[in-house]
């Protein structure tokens, strides 16, 4: 086995990724986003699994009213496949329009039950997927890990293919209450979780436009990250469900 660091916001975390299937475990750290820099006045709304194509463009056609906000989706790979028979143009037209997208597994496997070698396998499927749905090769440069288990094999995919690993800050898929709560908690730099489901995609509708009122401008998570890396200061780290923890 060999020992690499995994790089988390303002901290650095040593792990040992073991060889899987006779893979030499990768010299490159993945890095692991759970927040971006405190600093700027954005956030990173992000869509995961988009199984339901219909609900997928209705949200589509509320974005078209926020042309200057962007958002990042992780799509399953089935979803993206079912996509391209079905509603050929829905992807093609989010990524003209500035969305993003990254990888999510090709169907939802939990990361620990596979190997080091299914997981190049299933990236390269996934890319697949993502190739006829978008039209052309996507770049891709993050990836979510399945019920969010960053399992060994997932981290070593990412370092092969010089993926970064996006966490999430917050979950605002639940109910109204809820969701209140936590609206009222949101600070610059968060990435906020959702998925492509009737709750997520009402309460989605609601904080894109709270976002705007309090100058918080939505913007993909490559936007995010680049800007992170515009500070050289230590950035504290956000621990999930401690938000006591995060620099406000």
């Amino acid at each position: 086995m060999k020992s690499v660091g995994l790089a988390l916001p303002g901290v650095l975390t040593a792990l040992v990724l073991p060889q899987a299937d006779g893979l030499a475990a990768h010299s490159v750290s993945p890095v692991v986003l759970y927040h971006g820099s405190r600093n700027f006045s954005v956030v990173a709304m992000t869509f995961d699994d988009c199984y339901d194509l219909e609900l997928l463009q209705k949200w589509a056609s509320f974005l078209e009213q926020y042309p200057d906000q962007h958002v990042t989706f992780f799509p399953v790979g089935i979803a993206l496949e079912n996509a391209a028979i079905k509603k050929p143009d829905l992807w093609k037209n989010l990524i003209a329009q500035g969305h993003e997208i990254g990888y999510h597994s090709y169907s939802h496997s939990i990361p620990s039950t596979l190997s080091g070698s299914e997981f190049l396998e299933d990236y390269k499927k996934w890319y697949s997927a993502a190739t006829k749905a978008v039209g052309v090769e996507p770049k891709v440069r993050f990836a979510r890990p399945p019920y969010g288990e960053l399992s060994f094999s997932f981290l070593n995919m990412c370092s092969r293919n010089k993926l970064k690993a996006a966490m999430w800050t917050d979950s605002w898929g639940m109910a109204d209450v809820y969701f209140e709560k936590e609206k009222e908690l949101s600070q610059k730099g968060d990435i906020i979780l959702f998925h492509i489901r009737f709750q997520d995609v009402e309460n989605a509708k609601i904080a894109l436009p709270y976002f705007l009122g309090r100058s918080l401008s939505p913007v993909t998570l490559s936007e995010l990250y680049e800007l992170d890396q515009q500070l050289e200061e230590y950035i504290p780290p956000c621990i999930p469900g401690q938000r006591k923890a995060c620099a406000r």
